[in-house]
């Protein structure tokens, strides 16, 4: 995380003096959210009724699940639930018309403005890496995905899906960390690589 004005202290050998301060904020964090630490400190159990089976329950309410070929992991039930929802989900949301309207405003600032609009879909770690894991929940067709190109094909905005570019390497190694919904560092190199291919040079 960006160091704190107040740490800094405006010089150099300041921002140095407080260098242990952030690796021990930073390990803290790390323990705190950590896998093993939930292992360790018994904040894990098992699944309850209407849990998906094979899976375990985490502090926070994320589910464990494991793959032979992966190990275990960490998902949020959340992007669980959704990857696995029917069209109705997308088509009915309360935020539909927020999203729809947003792209029509976008759409007026760029032509006002004069830049182009490319919009980016990143898949979530259930629906790039669910198939993998044993009593995941099967997952829906990409609804929202296909909502949200439909609308940037509708507004001429350049559209790049990254499941496209993830999924390859995905099936040979996980692109999130096990106990985060982010990208790991394999993931991240794999994204700015699709990227760098997908966009525009000029």
């Amino acid at each position: 995380r960006p160091p704190r004005a107040d740490r800094l202290r405006g010089t150099l050998a300041g921002a140095l003096r407080q260098v242990p301060g952030w690796l021990g904020d930073g390990a803290e964090l790390l323990r705190d959210q950590s896998m093993l630490h939930h292992l360790r400190s018994g904040a894990l159990r098992w699944r309850v009724p209407g849990e998906p089976r094979g899976s375990a329950v985490a502090h926070g309410g994320w589910w464990l699940f494991r793959s032979e070929r992966f190990g275990p992991r960490l998902f949020l039930p959340t992007f669980v639930e959704r990857a696995g929802a029917d069209a109705g989900y997308v088509a009915e949301h309360p935020n539909r018309p927020r999203l729809t309207e947003a792209f029509a405003r976008m759409a007026k600032r760029a032509g006002r403005h004069g830049f182009r609009v490319t919009l980016v879909v990143a898949p979530s770690a259930s629906r790039l890496h669910g198939p993998d894991f044993e009593g995941h929940p099967p997952l829906a067709e990409p609804h929202f995905t296909r909502a949200v190109r439909d609308l940037a094909r509708a507004h001429g905005f350049a559209w790049i899906d990254l499941h496209a570019a993830l999924r390859p390497h995905a099936a040979r190694a996980l692109l999130h960390w096990r106990d985060d919904v982010h990208w790991n560092l394999r993931g991240e190199a794999v994204v700015a690589e699709a990227l760098a291919a997908a966009l525009p040079r000029d």
